[in-house]
């Protein structure tokens, strides 16, 4: 037995039993499992929102074209109404893109006034982010505020607070 040739200095071998012969011990699977498991899902996410962001620039700087190669599909008069469509849904979007980047812009101005007031490090870096997360519904507010409070945190309590309750 291997364990019977380890000298007993220091309690080292009395630790090394206990560890090896303990069923309180989790299952270093379970934990494995789950550790890939979210590792996978976050490999999908980053996929996913990597695709979307290359459409997205894709669509953007060469959509007139990709719209008139989707269009010769359609008959005649459905694409008529596709153009037509299309024309009318664009001033629509347009005008939302310039809503959201005047929203998000001020969002990331306010929270860069109150983090700076506050003296919370990095203050910069974290209103760049609420801007950029200003345009993820419901979620983006929570991706952006949990690292603001807790830097914030980092100041003391009270600037945690403040922070939490300003953003």
């Amino acid at each position: 037995d291997l364990l019977s040739k380890i000298p007993d200095q220091f309690g080292f071998k009395t630790v090394l039993v206990e560890l090896l012969y303990n069923p309180k011990l989790p299952d270093t699977s379970i934990v494995m499992e789950h550790g890939l498991s979210i590792i996978s899902g976050a490999a999908e996410v980053a996929t996913a929102f990597s695709l979307i962001w290359i459409f997205s620039v894709y669509l953007l700087a060469d959509g007139t074209r990709a719209f008139q190669w989707f269009s010769v599909f359609f008959s005649a008069p459905t694409r008529l109404q596709l153009s037509s469509t299309a024309e009318d849904t664009s001033a629509v979007i347009a005008a939302y893109a310039a809503g959201q980047f005047i929203t998000s812009l001020g969002s990331g101005i306010f929270c860069y006034l109150v983090l700076r007031l506050t003296h919370v490090p990095g203050a910069l870096t974290l209103a760049t982010l609420a801007a950029i997360f200003d345009v993820v519904p419901i979620i983006g507010f929570f991706i952006a505020l949990t690292p603001a409070a807790l830097l914030a945190y980092s100041v003391s309590p009270t600037t945690g607070l403040i922070v939490i309750l300003l953003y």
